[in-house]
């Protein structure tokens, strides 16, 4: 989809790839929105990705504690799905080149270190558990993480991949 606007940055033309989110479950979406106040909005796209980043890292993630992100810094998820959105317009100058292979996604290391360390800079606190992954290999020997799509759990309050 090609998008004219870029929330952070003000208009823009950049290539939004959603591949990844498509495949995630849509109910994270409704159980995000329905915990935000009704002056605070977040396009699901961009938060399904998010949230599968967060899930790879952490190995799961708590759907209030995405929804208190959403809420206290949009930019970090933002930030967070374009790492997942190859030649998105990132944020800030920190662009993404995520490579899409069948229904996952392979973030270099070096654009997910710098993206965490932007939005710790910016304030942004993760959760406290250890992040739950060992670097893994693209087909080019690069280091990175593959992410891949989220589901919500019967409880309703917990995200995993």
């Amino acid at each position: 989809m090609i998008s004219m606007h870029n929330s952070v940055g003000g208009p823009r033309l950049g290539l939004q790839d959603d591949r990844l989110a498509v495949l995630c479950d849509s109910s994270i979406v409704r159980a995000i929105h329905a915990k935000l106040p009704l002056d605070v909005a977040c396009d699901g796209n961009k938060l399904l990705a998010a949230a599968a980043v967060l899930a790879r890292l952490f190995g799961r993630i708590e759907s209030d504690y995405l929804a208190q992100l959403v809420k206290t810094h949009p930019e970090a998820i933002e930030g967070l799905s374009s790492l997942a959105r190859s030649m998105s317009s990132g944020i800030h100058g920190l662009e993404s080149h995520a490579e899409f292979y069948g229904s996952q996604v392979f973030i270099r290391q070096d654009y997910l270190v710098n993206m965490m360390q932007y939005l710790m800079q910016r304030g942004v606190s993760f959760p406290d558990t250890d992040i739950a992954y060992q670097p893994e290999f693209n087909h080019f020997g690069e280091m990175g993480i593959w992410v891949s799509p989220v589901r919500l759990t019967l409880d309703e309050r917990t995200i995993v991949v």
